[in-house]
């Protein structure tokens, strides 16, 4: 499916270098096939492929509606959009990382190596025109020591961020995006920062022993209840992105138990 859009959307005959392949837009280190780790995500989106591009290419707002993109800043003070050659510095994935455009086709083809000395990785945005506005792809593929730990050990993280950050783009572009200042989202971390130091100190000090104790056969253990909230933590981002693309539904607004002003 890659090979036939991409064939498709490099057919312009304008373009300074003609692609026929979609390995060809790869580095030789970072082919899929080859690499340690590799991701893809697509979404279609209901919006001009120059109206996904003018949003993409402005990095410096990325934190304002993505949550994995924070601290970004471009390497030379003067750049203040994505362009061929720029670096920038930015957090994701709780990692700092220093990024450089290696692929810059505009309203088409972007593309960034990352590096650091444990984990190397290239991202591709494609972006392909429909009747309807265009199909957004996003491939990621890594090298490294902490790629292998990531595939071992959270194979899905990357792949249901790169789903947020399409869905929030989807968004964005079609004027559906709700977006926080960064007041609310210092509030919002403070809270959970909060929240998570307390339930660390909640069960600081127990013994192995108090930790598997159950109450009664058809009672949950402390160890147990951890299990479940740090697997619902999980899930949820998930659940919520889901729920937040369905139409709204004016007859389940009887069910609602708490609202805002009660929170």
């Amino acid at each position: 499916m890659h090979l036939l859009v991409f064939i498709l959307f490099f057919s312009q005959a304008n373009l300074k270098a003609q692609v026929t392949s979609y390995d060809s837009i790869w580095p030789e280190s970072y082919l899929p096939q080859k690499g340690n780790f590799f991701v893809h995500n697509e979404i279609e989106i209901n919006a001009k492929p120059e109206k996904v591009w003018g949003i993409l290419i402005d990095a410096l707002k990325w934190s304002e509606w993505y949550v994995g993109a924070s601290e970004l800043s471009f390497i030379n003070i003067k750049d203040s959009l994505l362009g061929p050659n720029v670096s920038f510095k930015w957090k994701t994935m709780g990692l700092n990382f220093k990024s450089t455009i290696q692929d810059f086709i505009p309203n088409k083809l972007l593309a960034w190596e990352s590096k650091k000395s444990s984990i190397q990785g290239y991202h591709i945005w494609l972006i392909v025109p429909t009747s309807n506005g265009c199909i957004v792809i996003t491939d990621e593929a890594q090298n490294g020591l902490l790629s292998t730990m990531e595939k071992i050990f959270q194979p899905n993280k990357l792949k249901r961020l790169h789903d947020i950050w399409l869905s929030e783009l989807k968004n964005k572009a079609e004027g559906k995006s709700f977006s926080l200042n960064q007041n609310e989202r210092d509030q919002l971390i403070k809270i959970l920062n909060a929240s998570y130091q307390r339930f660390l100190s909640s069960i600081n000090g127990l013994s192995p022993q108090q930790l598997n104790f159950r109450p009664a056969k058809n009672k949950w253990s402390i160890a147990e209840c951890i299990e479940h909230i740090c697997n619902a933590e999980k899930e949820f981002p998930v659940i919520l992105t889901n729920s937040l693309k369905l139409a709204p539904n004016p007859a389940l607004r009887k069910n609602i138990k708490i609202k805002d002003d009660a929170i």
